[in-house]
């Protein structure tokens, strides 16, 4: 059992959504790493915490209750049509590996479903977790990866009436059926509005010119999925 509030690292962390979950469900979050620059200065500006600005292939250890990361899922995403898509591993493998150097005592990943089909090693660890069942209006179905206890049940679900919130909003109508939330919308959606179907709250500030901000909206954690897995944890070392 642990006898002070826990602490959370963020890897891969991208504007904090993840974070934000854990933040608001009680826990400590002591940093936050990506090799993105816009994307850490929204997580500084919100988490109000430390961040570093690098690969985590290239790291060795951190010392944290908890390990959390969203690393790039891209290349693994079915959504991703390029003819000249390569299936790169090497963020995942290195996030696993820092995992099992660190020893946290709870860890989780969050990912593309599709994940299970390169690494099927993780499947008895995966919860598939659609976010309308935790209060997010939308169709995001997403993969959480870890030796966490399943999330509770909110009470709080939604219809997920809205498709995905895709980090390409910036560019408008995608001319594909529901391909972005513009389609959906018939004109770009703003960045309020992205914000807000991601489960955001109105007051999470994000930085950087109008394409970074609708990328990291695009790409982070729902924050509600994340505050019911935290809540999880939270009742398992209570």
């Amino acid at each position: 059992m642990i006898h002070h509030k826990p602490t959370v690292i963020d890897l891969c962390c991208g504007a904090g959504g993840f974070s934000e979950g854990f933040r608001q469900a009680g826990f400590n979050i002591i940093l936050g790493v990506d090799i993105w620059g816009p994307a850490l200065e929204t997580f500084k500006c919100n988490q109000k915490t430390d961040v570093v600005k690098g690969n985590i292939c290239d790291m060795v250890s951190f010392d944290s209750d908890i390990i959390i990361g969203s690393p790039p899922c891209q290349c693994f995403s079915d959504a991703n049509k390029s003819k000249d898509k390569v299936i790169d591993k090497t963020i995942i493998q290195g996030f696993l590996k820092l995992i099992d150097r660190s020893g946290p005592d709870f860890w989780v990943m969050e990912e593309v479903p599709n994940i299970l089909k390169y690494f099927p090693e993780l499947k008895s660890l995966a919860f598939n977790i659609p976010a309308y069942r935790y209060g997010v209006e939308q169709i995001r179905k997403r993969v959480y990866v870890g030796n966490i206890p399943p999330p509770p049940f909110t009470g709080i679900t939604a219809t997920g009436k809205y498709p995905v919130v895709c980090a390409t909003e910036y560019k408008g109508r995608s001319g594909r059926n529901f391909g972005r939330l513009a389609d959906y919308f018939e004109r770009k959606a703003t960045l309020e509005e992205c914000k807000s179907i991601m489960g955001f709250p109105g007051y999470y500030e994000f930085c950087g010119n109008k394409q970074d901000q609708y990328i990291q909206i695009g790409n982070a954690v729902c924050p509600p999925v994340s505050k019911a897995i935290a809540e999880g944890i939270m009742n398992e070392i209570s």
